[in-house]
């Protein structure tokens, strides 16, 4: 035998090596995967809560009857008769579950687009939420309550730079 030959346990060991190049080659490629999978499903999050939020929008601006509803609603449910208050008790639920779906997904959005609107801080959405919270789970419940409150402390901050500005 000239040193030619490999003996066993070389091969053995040559054969260790191959696998784990290929364990970590197969790992990168999992990994890879994984980070494009996961931009898809932020992209499709984010489309459908566009959609979603877009759809609402079109409802209000295509028909002057709800745009009305609505717009008399924020600022006081009781000025409505029985129908349109069902009718902005759902639009407020759209509103809500749009919100909800990118709440349990903020990995999604990278900036603050989920944060609750200004339309917490109007009396008719405050009223609705009072009596409908309990359709949702209660961590977003405490999110949407804390949103009101920020936005109750910045609307009085503003009121007050206003008057000390007259």
């Amino acid at each position: 035998d000239g040193g030619t030959s490999m003996s066993l346990e070389n091969i053995y060991y040559i054969g260790q090596s191959v696998a784990v190049v290929a364990i970590l080659g197969s790992l990168l490629f999992v990994g890879f995967q994984v980070r494009q999978n996961t931009k898809a499903q932020h992209l499709s999050i984010q489309q459908n809560y566009y959609a979603a939020k877009n759809a609402f929008v079109s409802l209000i601006a295509e028909n002057p009857l709800f745009a009305d509803i609505y717009r008399n609603g924020l600022s006081d449910i009781l000025s409505l008769s029985e129908t349109e208050r069902w009718q902005f008790g759902a639009m407020m639920q759209m509103t809500f579950d749009t919100a909800l779906m990118a709440y349990q997904n903020p990995e999604a959005f990278a900036d603050d687009t989920v944060e609750a609107s200004l339309v917490t801080i109007r009396p008719g959405s405050v009223e609705w939420w009072n009596k409908g919270r309990n359709l949702y789970p209660p961590e977003f419940q405490r999110w949407i309550d804390s949103a009101i409150e920020k936005r109750k402390h910045r609307a009085v901050a503003e009121t007050d730079l206003v008057e000390n500005q007259e």
